[in-house]
């Protein structure tokens, strides 16, 4: 199968839901109708994502299509042998969304060396009983791996957050027309409730440690940065006595982003 290479940025589960989608959907739109955007957490309270606490890419697929007025069909599990067999059969019938995949694990990416439990999308053209073909929007259109290598990735026994193993995604179908502002506007519920927090999605503290926030904030120089360029960060500018994340209720601080270097790069 032929199909359009996107990518060579971040994003990997954004570029590969428009390459699925071939409908020229820009990759920028799917990534905020995502809501990818709208927030962070800190893992074991050190290391920031830049996502909201509890949402993950699987989240984002699915509330994007939704918006945009597209379905398709999720599948996962069984063993490796059934996962690729399924492969097969898919990747002749269409694009296949494939992922979570352990990115350290694709031996095509230069330096990989092993599971390093980072997460990663792409998007299967073929599959044979001895190659997997795929585009890896990381900068790699058409590569190529063992199918029983893809698989090991495929697997992703590495992925901190839950997930199904073998998943992927088939058979996009447009169910209704939607333009990109409506479904912008249709976006804007669930991006201010994943600002607000969500606690009923959010992992167990054992998987993901929402804690204490690193106060205080350094004094990065701020005529460094265009007023234009702002985030709402929920809490307070003094750390919570109990050491959670702070809620709605203590109020937004606005934090200007700086063009570079500081907590966003």
């Amino acid at each position: 199968m032929s199909a359009r290479y996107i990518g060579s940025g971040p994003y990997c589960y954004a570029n590969c839901l428009a390459m699925a989608l071939a409908d020229g959907t820009d990759p920028g739109l799917l990534e905020v109708l995502t809501g990818s955007p709208f927030g962070l957490e800190l893992l074991a309270g050190r290391r920031p994502l830049f996502n909201p606490l509890g949402w993950d890419p699987g989240i984002g697929i699915d509330a994007a299509l939704d918006l945009l007025g597209w379905s398709c069909q999720r599948s996962h599990g069984g063993d490796a042998a059934a996962a690729l067999e399924r492969l097969r059969h898919a990747a002749g019938c269409g694009p296949v969304l494939a992922g979570p995949v352990e990115m350290g694990l694709l031996s095509h990416q230069p330096g990989a060396a092993g599971a390093i439990g980072a997460d990663h999308y792409v998007m299967v053209v073929g599959a044979d009983q001895d190659l997997v073909r795929f585009h890896d929007p990381h900068g790699h259109p058409y590569a190529t791996m063992p199918a029983a290598d893809f698989a090991a990735a495929w697997r992703a026994d590495s992925i901190g957050y839950p997930h199904a193993q073998y998943t992927m995604r088939t058979g996009f179908r447009r169910t209704r027309q939607v333009a990109a502002l409506d479904a912008l506007r249709a976006a804007i519920p669930a991006a201010i409730s994943w600002l607000d927090g969500k606690p009923a999605q959010a992992p167990p503290p054992a998987r993901w440690a929402p804690a204490r926030p690193p106060w205080p904030w350094p004094a990065w120089p701020r005529q460094a940065w265009p007023a234009s360029s702002v985030k709402t960060w929920h809490g307070s500018p003094s750390a919570p006595a109990s050491g959670a994340w702070p809620t709605p209720s203590t109020g937004a601080v606005k934090r200007p982003l700086p063009e570079r270097g500081g907590p966003e790069s």
